[in-house]
C-alpha cells in the first residue's frame, strides 16, 4: 500500500469501499451522498415487500401486482448498489437477503425477475460480512429447481428455453452459495441421509436428480460431517462408467480434500478415483 492510499484511510467513513478513498474530495462527498440515499430507497422497498408480505391473506397464494412491481425495483436498485462497489452493513445484508428470498420463493412470481433476484442475492452470499444465523432455506430452492426444470417434462406449463436456462443458471449457483448458510438443525450427516438414500445404482436413469441436488449442498468445510465417504464411494463403484456421474462424484470427493485434507485417509478410494478419472475428461475414443 503506498503512501499515498495510507493517508486517505482515517476520512474513510464506514460502508466506503476503498477506491473510494482515491477519489477527489468534492466527488467523494457526492458518491458518498448517492450511496446513502440509494441505501435508504432499498430500505425502503425492502420493508414495503415485507409489509405487502404480512398484509397479504393467508389463503391467497398469487402474488400482487404492486409487490412484483416493488421486487423488480429493489433488484435493480441493489444490483447498481452492488455495481458501483458500495458497501452493505451486516443489518442490511440480512435485510436485503430475506427480501430477495420472499420474492425468489413465491410460486406466481415472473421467472425472469426470479432468476435476476437469485443472481443479485448470490452476490451478496458471497460478501465477507455475510452473517446469517438463521441460515437459508434450501430446500425450498431446491423445491423450486425440481418443479421448474424436472417436474415440468411430465406435463407441467410450458417455459421458453431462453428463459428456462436463464432461471437455472441462476438457481443452481444460489442453491450452491446456500450450503455455507445452512440452517441450525442441518448438518452434513443430515442432509446426505436425506438425499443420499435416493440414489440407487440399480435404477440409474432416475439417480441422477438425488446425486446432482446432493452435490450442490452437502456441506466439506470446517468439521463436517465426512462419515459420508464410505457410503459414497461403494455407489460410485456399482455406477456404470459415465462421464456425467463421475464428473459429479469427482468433484464432490474434491472438495472434501480440499477442505479437510487430513480428516479422510484416501488410500481406499484411490482405486475409483483414477479408474474414473479418464471418463470424466470426455475425451474422443
Amino acid at each position: 500500500m503506498t503512501a499515498d492510499v495510507m493517508d486517505l484511510e482515517p476520512d474513510w467513513e464506514p460502508g466506503d469501499h476503498r477506491f473510494i478513498a482515491l477519489l477527489p474530495d468534492s466527488y467523494r462527498e457526492l458518491v458518498r451522498d448517492e450511496a446513502r440515499e440509494q441505501l435508504v430507497a432499498l430500505r425502503v422497498l425492502a420493508n414495503r415487500v415485507g409489509e405487502s408480505e404480512a398484509d397479504s391473506p393467508a389463503c391467497n397464494d398469487s402474488y400482487t401486482r404492486q409487490p412484483e412491481v416493488d421486487l423488480a425495483a429493489f433488484e435493480k436498485g441493489l444490483s447498481r448498489y452492488l455495481d458501483v462497489k458500495y458497501r452493505l452493513g451486516k443489518s442490511d445484508i440480512e435485510l436485503f437477503v430475506k427480501t430477495c428470498f420472499r420474492g425468489i420463493l413465491t410460486d406466481d412470481l415472473d421467472l425472469v425477475l426470479r432468476a435476476k433476484l437469485s443472481r443479485t442475492v448470490s452476490r451478496m452470499l458471497g460478501k465477507r460480512d455475510c452473517c446469517l444465523p438463521d441460515g437459508l432455506p434450501w430446500r425450498k430452492v431446491r423445491d423450486l429447481i425440481v418443479r421448474v426444470h424436472i417436474d415440468c417434462a411430465d406435463g407441467g406449463a410450458y417455459i421458453g428455453k431462453d428463459i428456462r436456462d436463464a432461471h437455472c443458471r441462476n438457481l443452481v449457483p444460489l442453491l450452491r452459495k446456500c450450503r455455507n448458510f445452512l440452517q441450525p438443525d442441518d448438518s452434513a450427516e443430515r442432509i446426505w441421509n436425506e438425499l443420499g438414500v435416493d440414489i440407487d445404482p440399480t435404477r440409474s436413469m432416475i439417480c441422477f436428480e438425488p446425486l446432482l441436488l446432493l452435490c450442490q449442498v452437502l456441506p466439506t468445510r470446517g468439521e463436517s460431517w465426512t462419515g459420508w465417504l464410505p457410503q459414497a464411494a461403494r455407489t460410485w463403484q456399482m455406477l456404470e462408467t459415465s462421464s456425467d456421474w463421475d464428473s459429479v462424484w469427482l468433484g464432490m470427493f474434491a472438495r472434501l480434500a480440499k477442505n479437510q485434507p487430513l480428516a479422510v485417509d484416501w488410500t481406499p478410494y484411490l482405486s475409483i478415483v483414477y479408474e474414473r478419472i479418464p471418463s470424466s475428461f470426455r475425451l474422443p475414443l
